[in-house]
């Protein structure tokens, strides 16, 4: 477990380097961070890897001069780069194993250390529905949450209009620069000054939905920062169980909609869902889980040995083995 603290300039700029630079996800970001014990120091050594690892061309680096007109762009807009390793960041966010290792944040930042209940649902909501959701985000409010939407249509925007007043965080599928869709740009602006707006993806990244873009699609790693078979809002609550969090409430509505008449919102099931019919339930459900620390236990730390020298003659050697186990089925790593 790594303490938080906050980063100099020169190390955020190393990595928002690191993090644009290609085939580095979050998962490789920080086994590199780990690795090399710096993201200055994995960027030296990048290069080195891909050519190792077989490739055959040089890996594509994210440029000092590319990263420093980003921050300077953010900056211009009141916004800053908060990295996963320091104070203020999501610590439910933070424990997870792909968690961004950068985001990026306009307004008020101290929201993201709240208490914090996720709210998603259909684009095409019912008028009853949004009525219902903008009351659900206002009581939640009032109960101490902030509440966390997507800024889509229907249920999102009514999640973020009933919380304005108590704190309300808008997660972007594109850059945090890109309002989306456009016709919550007032609303945008409205979390912009008085909630907090977050995007992971570069400045001016326009959001691609699976459909139009299925190599580009932005909403699926949106998804884990709000934490989403059918429905978006019933691909959430898999997502959630996947993720270790403790799974959203099903909400049935009012009851009016045809929409919320699904049959595995309207009882308890094992894997999760439960019917909802105010705040009240939410709270009572999660009250056992705001008793508990998400901290993970103090344990000496691990050290590990540096990694072993590998020379080109044993590359050479090596990697025609391990071709020849390598099938269409996915098999581990070691």
């Amino acid at each position: 477990m790594v303490d938080a603290r906050p980063l100099s300039d020169s190390e955020r700029l190393d990595w928002l380097r690191l993090t644009r630079s290609e085939n580095v996800g979050p998962i490789t970001f920080m086994a590199l961070l780990d690795c090399y014990g710096s993201a200055a120091q994995a960027l030296d050594e990048l290069p080195a890897l891909a050519r190792s690892g077989g490739s055959k061309r040089a890996i594509k680096l994210c440029s000092k001069s590319a990263a420093e007109r980003e921050i300077k762009a953010l900056a211009e807009l009141g916004g800053r780069f908060l990295a996963c390793r320091e104070p203020g960041y999501p610590v439910p966010l933070a424990a997870l194993a792909d968690a961004p290792p950068l985001i990026a944040i306009r307004g008020h930042g101290h929201l993201l250390e709240s208490d914090i209940a996720a709210m998603v649902g259909a684009r095409n909501a019912s008028a009853n529905g949004v009525r219902f959701a903008r009351q659900l985000a206002l009581d939640l409010g009032a109960a101490g949450f902030a509440v966390v939407s997507g800024m889509a249509r229907g249920i999102d925007t009514a999640a973020h209009n009933g919380a304005l007043g108590t704190g309300t965080l808008a997660v972007m599928g594109g850059g945090v620069d890109m309002v989306y869709p456009k016709q919550n740009t007032a609303l945008y602006e409205e979390i912009v000054a008085r909630g907090v707006v977050i995007g992971e993806p570069p400045l001016g990244t326009v959001p691609q939905a699976p459909l139009s873009a299925p190599q580009q699609n932005h909403f699926r790693p949106r998804a884990r920062c709000r934490r989403r078979r059918g429905s978006a809002a019933i691909r959430l609550a898999h997502y959630c169980a996947f993720g270790g969090r403790t799974r959203p409430r099903s909400i049935r509505g009012t009851g009016l909609s045809a929409r919320s008449a699904q049959p595995r919102l309207q009882r308890p099931d094992p894997d999760g869902t439960t019917l909802v019919q105010g705040a009240e339930n939410i709270v009572e459900a999660l009250a056992g889980m705001m008793q508990k620390t998400l901290d993970e236990p103090q344990h000496d730390k691990f050290s590990a040995p540096d990694m072993a020298s590998v020379g080109e003659t044993e590359l050479t050697t090596a990697r025609p083995r391990v071709l020849e186990l390598l099938g269409p089925s996915p098999v581990p790593i070691d």
